[in-house]
């Protein structure tokens, strides 16, 4: 995959200028994109903006699984125990975030990584069961695995467990706290399982190449770069955009409890939007938010009819990759 850097370097002059007008600044240093491998002198490292979030989270609203990523895989055919074993071993080995806990260092929150333990793969033998009772009881696994809590300062945030259903049926739950992990992170995750597996099942040393670059080597080129000046604009910008922003009275049938449970009483799964990214020129990165005009106006008008208040600023979350 391209580096910023890279496909800034490829544009024509013509269209680099546009960029740079866009930017509203200077023609980016491309030595503060390069992400580069850091010493680990003192142990303890700085957290990206996104850990941070989540750290505060979990000091706010402790000993919960609200941000954990759980996902179940099932596996069919003869399994190598001890091949998976070593799969999972090297992948922990390889990824510094998956041996990470995070500690007070010097009042500040910061990331530890640790020697590479060899993950623990707690085995259940569902097989005694009939297939009625096999099912239900990976249910219940699956959902007691997925609901049970991390603790950032001990670890480990990378949790396994395998299922045996039949001689040639298993099922591996795997859960991740999302400080040390994403969607794209886990479909990564599986994929170097599968490579590793492959390799190690028939013998062979694992074909993945070392990493040259680690997370933690990305919080703090990121702390480096979003710092001074070009945070400043950033915040302010945020500051412009949601000033004033209206608190929407929403209409309940009940009491709101005292503390949130995170349990809807009805759930609803709205069809998939295909947005695209927008220049603006208000932005200090030149990238605008995501479009979504046919959506806006009808939650509005929903808002509106539900509550009275009339809305003429919605801020819409959304979940986006990619971002700096």
């Amino acid at each position: 995959m391209k580096t910023n850097a890279e496909r800034i370097a490829e544009l024509s002059p013509e269209k680099r200028e546009l960029f740079k007008r866009l930017l509203g600044k200077k023609e980016p240093d491309q030595s503060r994109q390069t992400i580069t491998a850091r010493r680990r002198d003192n142990g303890a490292l700085p957290l990206s903006f996104g850990q941070q979030r989540l750290w505060f989270q979990d000091q706010l609203e402790p000993v919960t699984a609200y941000y954990n990523l759980p996902k179940a895989v099932r596996l069919h055919g003869v399994l190598d125990l001890s091949a998976l074993e070593r799969s999972f071993a090297e992948l922990v080995r390889r990824h510094e975030t998956l041996r990470t806990t995070f500690r007070i260092v010097d009042e500040q929150p910061a990331q530890v990584v640790s020697p590479a333990p060899a993950p623990g793969l707690p085995f259940f033998d569902l097989s005694h069961l009939d297939v009625a009772g096999r099912e239900a009881e990976v249910a219940r696994l699956a959902e007691e695995e997925a609901r049970l809590p991390f603790d950032l300062t001990t670890g480990p945030l990378l949790r396994l467990r395998l299922l045996r259903l039949a001689e040639e049926e298993h099922v591996l739950l795997l859960t991740m706290h999302h400080i040390v992990s994403d969607a794209w992170s886990m479909g990564i995750l599986v994929k170097e399982v599968i490579t590793l597996y492959s390799a190690y099942s028939q013998g062979q040393p694992s074909p993945l190449p070392d990493l040259p670059v680690q997370y933690a080597d990305y919080a703090i080129w990121q702390r480096e770069y979003l710092s001074g000046e070009l945070l400043e604009r950033q915040l302010g910008y945020w500051r412009k955009q949601l000033k004033g922003v209206a608190v929407l009275e929403l209409p309940r049938d009940r009491r709101r409890r005292s503390e949130r449970s995170y349990r809807a009483l009805r759930m609803f799964e709205c069809p998939v939007i295909e947005t695209h990214i927008v220049p603006s020129t208000d932005e200090p990165t030149g990238v605008g938010e995501p479009g979504l005009p046919p959506v806006a106006p009808a939650l509005c008008n929903a808002i509106f009819a539900a509550t009275g208040q009339r809305i003429r600023s919605l801020p819409i979350e959304a979940a986006l990759g990619g971002r700096s």
